[in-house]
């Protein structure tokens, strides 16, 4: 059975491991300045992959929309999950 959630590879590995420890953080192209998400290999608009690093947020910022992840029910996808649960029970 497939999984239902993100497979953490080694570009977007950073974001979760983050989220695991509960902080936010997002790829900063030191070259344009800028912010990016989701993550890439290189700066969306200049290109470069050499200046492309993950910044953690300082946690302010406006909602816009928001997301209720639901566990899965099949427990045996649970542990490919790429975050940790609180809470959770088993049986």
């Amino acid at each position: 059975m497939p999984k239902q959630s993100p497979i953490p590879d080694a570009l977007d590995k950073p974001f979760y491991d983050a989220c695991n420890e509960e902080r936010l953080v997002v790829q900063y192209c030191a070259n344009c300045l800028r912010y990016q998400f989701p993550p890439r290999p290189a700066c969306t608009r200049c290109g470069s992959n050499s200046t492309v690093e993950w910044r953690q947020l300082s946690g302010r910022g406006r909602i816009v929309s928001r997301v209720v992840v639901h566990d899965t029910p099949t427990s045996s996808l649970i542990p490919g999950q790429p975050f940790k649960r609180r809470g959770y029970r088993t049986g």
